[in-house]
């Protein structure tokens, strides 16, 4: 749950029991367009998948947002609406995008294989995401990174497609300038990752960090100056040199925020649109719970906004 991948291609579609379409919000909800607001996926014991939802930066007044199965949410730069990856009827794995109350659901990509992780360019006409047309279980299974218009239209690769190159999980930056995005690499049968830069035209590609074991979900922060990603070796919470790191984009002032050992161990982290905090999945060791928790930009003052009994949530995002 907490790695860089999630090769479920055929898994998701065993799991996608129920019909696609919207939930409505009640009105209260969707006259408040300025209300900041966080979105997640979590886990639906009775349908045996995530779901996405949304809540407040706090935790509280949390909001089903679909009736299927959902992952990797992004809000769109005027917090209209969520992109986010749902498996279709024929197994691949789309991008959709949903208004803020969960309604108009609508597919945007109506391609074979993999489309995932989309995320807007701060105009909002973009979206970026990695995308193959095979499944996981195929041998030659690789991902690139392409851009579409943010209606769908004119999907494309970012640069030339290459087998060699396996990237995952890209980000505008904020000045919407450049890309940053995960390299993965195996060596033998560990899988090792590195923060790449590139810019958004898919010129002047560049290493951020060397290639280490379970480096995942890269991310900016709001003024482009540090990207913070997690770290989580062969899937062990305890280890020390996993956990929240942060190093400047030029590649310089390396630094662990939340050590892997800690009691909370940390995953999949995102800025708060001020930068003054960090939204992450955060699994409690003594629980052996998936929880969401903030904590401030030096890795201070931990907190978990959701505490939920055998319920995991996963995949957040901060509008």
């Amino acid at each position: 749950m907490r790695t860089a991948r999630r090769l479920c291609a055929g898994a998701c579609a065993a799991l996608l029991a129920v019909t696609i379409g919207p939930v409505q919000a009640p009105a209260a909800e969707r006259d408040k367009p300025n209300q900041a607001l966080i979105a997640f996926s979590r886990f639906d014991p009775a349908q045996e998948s995530f779901a996405l939802f949304r809540a407040r930066p706090d935790g509280s007044h949390r909001k089903r947002m679909t009736a299927f199965p959902a992952f990797f949410p992004d809000w769109a730069p005027d917090r209209s609406r969520l992109a986010f990856d749902f498996t279709d009827e024929e197994g691949n794995e789309q991008v959709g995008v949903v208004r803020r109350d969960g309604s108009r659901f609508r597919q945007l990509t109506d391609l074979p294989g993999i489309s995932e992780v989309a995320r807007f360019s701060p105009d909002g006409e973009t979206l970026v995401f990695d995308r193959s047309p095979l499944f996981p279980d195929d041998p030659a299974f690789f991902t690139s990174l392409w851009v579409m218009g943010a209606d769908g239209s004119h999907p494309r690769p970012l640069f030339d497609p290459d087998p060699a190159k396996f990237d995952v999980e890209p980000q505008f930056s904020p000045n919407g300038k450049r890309i940053v995005f995960a390299r993965l690499r195996m060596v033998g049968s560990v899988q090792y990752s590195a923060v790449f830069v590139v810019g958004a035209n898919g010129r002047g590609e560049r290493r951020v960090t060397r290639f280490t074991n379970g480096l995942e979900h890269p991310r900016w922060s709001p003024d482009g100056r540090h990207i913070i990603f997690g770290v989580d070796i062969l899937g062990a919470p305890t280890d020390p040199d996993g956990g929240i790191w942060r190093v400047r984009a030029n590649g310089t002032g390396l630094e662990q925020l939340l050590p892997g050992d800690s009691p909370i161990f940390g995953f999949k982290p995102g800025y708060s649109p001020n930068g003054k905090r960090i939204l992450f999945g955060c699994f409690i060791n003594a629980q052996e719970q998936d929880d969401l928790c903030v904590m401030r930009a030096d890795g201070s003052h931990v907190k978990n906004i959701t505490r939920t009994p055998n319920i995991d949530e996963n995949y957040p995002v901060w509008d």
